[in-house]
């Protein structure tokens, strides 16, 4: 497991989408079709890759709520090079790399930026959220 230089940081979402992301982690609903994500951090983490595939603008927000310690992205280590690669390839540039700060700033900011779409993905009247989120990949990677 490679070292995460986030660790000592708050994964932080805007006040404002608490509860919509409580709705459609497990800490909701109980059932799968409507609480895709396991925790959190999973919604977060889907978030900030919606929003660097569509190559959004990163998004300041006002007042934030910590969700978790930033140190739970070493359970799943491949993130933490998945975020210093979108910053990289956002940037075009490797020169702020070590500012792990100003690295992380950035992946909240994207994270903010995709929360919307996402929520409306999930939110489509016509299938329950799991099967939104699943036919959107299909057509993103179809």
């Amino acid at each position: 497991m490679e070292q995460n230089p986030f660790a000592n940081f708050q994964l932080e979402i805007p006040k404002d989408w608490s509860e919509t992301i409580k709705s459609f982690t497990k800490i909701g609903e109980d059932t799968w079709e409507f609480s895709p994500f396991e925790r959190q951090v999973d919604f977060w983490y889907f978030c900030f890759c919606y929003a660097v595939m569509k190559n959004l603008k990163p998004a300041k927000e006002g007042k934030m709520s910590n969700i978790t310690p930033a140190s739970i992205l070493s359970n799943d280590d491949y993130r933490i090079s998945h975020i210093q690669l979108a910053y990289i390839g956002y940037h075009g540039k490797i020169d702020d790399i070590a500012d792990h700060r100003k690295v992380f700033t950035f992946a909240i900011e994207m994270a903010n930026a995709g929360m919307l779409a996402v929520s409306t993905i999930l939110k489509d009247p016509d299938e329950n959220p799991i099967w939104n989120l699943c036919e959107f990949i299909e057509k993103e990677i179809g």
